[in-house]
């Protein structure tokens, strides 16, 4: 059983998508510094994997890189990594969410042209309060059907759909890297 596809969706804490051409993949994995990464041989899938140690996965689909994050949340927790994201996000046009690991927090960010557009980040307290942290910019114009989604998964999912980026994912396209200091092809 896949457990990090479901309904033929990768599913992941953070999501990472950039408009770009395929030819520009390595030098976006370089200014990021996900180079120092491994490629893996097979695409791992399991949720324990993927829980204990640092991989990453990515795709390449019509116009879009997409990167996913292992649900250790890797390269959310990395400020090196958010730092360069936010320095490449003045050359591309890039969308990046997040949900919550135990709770219904949720988050996107959605550059454009150079400049921050929308920002969003609602957090979900234990106690099941909701509020929103932080609102920046003018709504995007379909924000108002999040309403109608219960699952922060689909809300941001949906949100990254009607950008334009197909989120339905073909395992046997997406590779997987873990970073060099472990060795992890023993596990595979």
């Amino acid at each position: 059983m896949n457990e990090l596809i479901i309904n033929n969706r990768f599913y992941a804490p953070y999501y990472i998508f950039i408009r770009c051409n395929k030819s520009q993949i390595d030098s976006i994995f370089e200014r990021l510094e996900l180079n120092k990464w491994t490629k893996l041989k097979q695409i791992n899938s399991d949720k324990d994997i993927a829980l204990t140690h640092k991989l990453f996965y990515s795709i390449w689909e019509n116009g879009w890189l997409q990167i996913f994050d292992d649900w250790a949340y890797s390269l959310w927790y990395d400020s090196d990594f958010k730092s360069l994201l936010t320095e490449l996000c003045k050359e591309f046009e890039i969308y990046y969410c997040s949900v919550g690991d135990i709770d219904s927090s949720y988050e996107f960010s959605y550059y454009k042209h150079g400049e921050l557009s929308r920002e969003y980040i609602l957090d979900d307290s234990i106690s099941g309060k909701e509020f929103i942290e932080k609102s920046y910019g003018q709504q995007l114009p379909f924000e108002d059907e999040l309403n109608l989604i219960n699952d922060e998964h689909d809300k941001i999912l949906f949100i990254a759909s009607k950008l334009g980026i197909n989120v339905s994912n073909n395992i046997n396209l997406i590779n997987s890297y873990y970073l060099k200091d472990r060795d992890l092809e023993t596990l595979f």
